[in-house]
């Protein structure tokens, strides 16, 4: 828990300064003049993953890590890869080699990368595809598993935020993320989730704290399903 909260007030300060104008919002004065940040209560909806049976966490191997940034361009999505960046830059047994800021300027100009990603990103399984083992290699070809290993610093994971979007709704902001780590090595899905949630607050405020929350969550699942628990 004290990981969490450390990890939570971190992206918020990530967050915060990422912001245009830097109307932050969610501040109220005390009598006595200081400000005291309050946060609403969040709802959020975290599927039961599916994780690879196959796949062991080594107790000897650090897992090196690729994060690839989420779709589009812009403040938004420059916050949601600095948020990952932070949330994950100090994850125990996890060496974070391939960062989603980087993996994003690599991207540009590289159209074939872009592409090998886009691919990625649209693939939909059902649990019958993931209990056969499914991943990249049946939809890249041997020379573009290698090209995107080789791109990633030889990584031997990449996580995908295949989905990851904010929106307003009245007065409440919803957020929405599909999460899947992939084997480098094998190409298999080794952990998929969904993740919803549903902030009372509206504005800049209500969008950074659905992103700090499904990140977290995302980062959660990573750590209890993909790194040796201590």
């Amino acid at each position: 828990m004290q990981r969490r909260a450390t990890n939570r007030f971190g992206l918020v300060l990530v967050l915060a300064a990422a912001t245009l104008g830097g109307a932050c919002g969610g501040t109220q004065t005390t009598s006595h003049g200081s400000a005291k940040t309050t946060e609403p209560k969040t709802e959020m909806t975290a599927h039961a993953p599916y994780v690879d049976p196959t796949y062991k966490p080594s107790p000897t191997v650090l897992v090196s890590l690729a994060i690839a940034p989420v779709s589009g361009a812009g403040v938004l999505t420059e916050r949601v890869d600095q948020g990952f960046e932070n949330a994950f830059m100090n994850t125990p047994g996890l060496e974070l080699r391939g960062m989603p800021s980087q993996f994003r300027q690599r991207m540009n100009g590289n159209r074939n990368l872009v592409q090998i990603i886009d691919r990625i990103s649209a693939q939909s399984y059902t649990p019958q595809d993931l209990a056969a083992g499914v991943g990249l290699k049946q939809i890249l070809s041997p020379k573009e598993m290698e090209d995107l290993r080789q791109t990633l610093n030889s990584c031997t994971m990449l996580l995908l935020p295949a989905q990851f979007e904010t929106k307003l709704d009245g007065q409440r902001t919803l957020g929405h993320a599909l999460a899947r780590t992939y084997d480098l090595s094998s190409g298999r899905v080794l952990l998929q989730n969904t993740y919803e949630v549903t902030i009372p607050e509206a504005g800049d405020a209500g969008q950074r704290r659905a992103t700090v929350d499904l990140i977290l969550a995302i980062q959660d699942d990573y750590a209890n399903h993909m790194i040796l628990q201590e």
